[in-house]
């Protein structure tokens, strides 16, 4: 059989099946014509995406290094990018307001995301291992953020949370476990309220 390399995504797949692309190491490109349809797949688990093994993800033949999630999209799916190292910076819409599980996972090259402020929920290790970061701020409509969120990423340096619910709603080793020191800005006095409306502190939170 002749070595895949490129993969082309039809506009009209909505989901893929858990290990759909195992073992396909020779994946080296994703190839897609419309970034909407692509935001809206639901993928079951590392192998459903094609990203795992590819790391490049094409659109109408152009690799995206710039990614702009659209107006139209509101939550980005688990699994979306993970592996897409060729991603160097990420905008995304207003209209986004949950980001999934292991949506950026090692997503090496990315060195610049902004996050809207209408996202209230960060998901699980969703950009863990994205080693190219060295800040991030964290909007304060945020309100929960899942366990190890930005797991080793080497690079951070800094984390920028604004007034609000966003640190101490997080669970277990959400913001910190770095090679680097890393120093959290502007929360002297909004990270842990002197009321009494903060219940509980996750295991490794700092």
């Amino acid at each position: 059989m002749e070595k895949m390399e490129t993969m082309p995504i039809p506009n009209s797949v909505t989901s893929v099946e858990n290990s759909a692309f195992r073992r396909c190491e020779g994946l080296a490109s994703v190839h897609i014509s419309d970034i909407e349809a692509w935001c809206k797949i639901t993928f079951g688990d590392f192998d459903s995406n094609p990203l795992y093994y590819a790391h490049h993800l094409c659109k109408d033949g152009k690799e995206i290094t710039n990614l702009e999630i659209p107006e139209g999209i509101t939550d980005i799916k688990q699994y979306a990018f993970r592996g897409c190292s060729g991603l160097a910076s990420v905008i995304m819409g207003d209209g986004v307001t949950s980001i999934g599980d292991y949506a950026f996972y090692d997503c090496t090259g990315l060195i610049s995301i902004e996050i809207p402020d209408s996202v209230t929920s960060i998901g699980e290790q969703a950009f863990a291992y994205c080693s190219g970061l060295t800040s991030i701020e964290i909007p304060d409509g945020v309100t929960s953020i899942g366990r190890a969120a930005f797991s080793s990423c080497a690079g951070l340096t800094e984390i920028t949370v604004e007034a609000g619910n966003a640190v101490y709603h997080s669970k277990d080793n959400c913001l910190i476990e770095t090679e680097s020191k890393t120093l959290i800005a502007g929360c002297e006095s909004s990270m842990i309220p002197a009321d009494d409306s903060v219940t509980s502190i996750g295991k490794l939170a700092f």
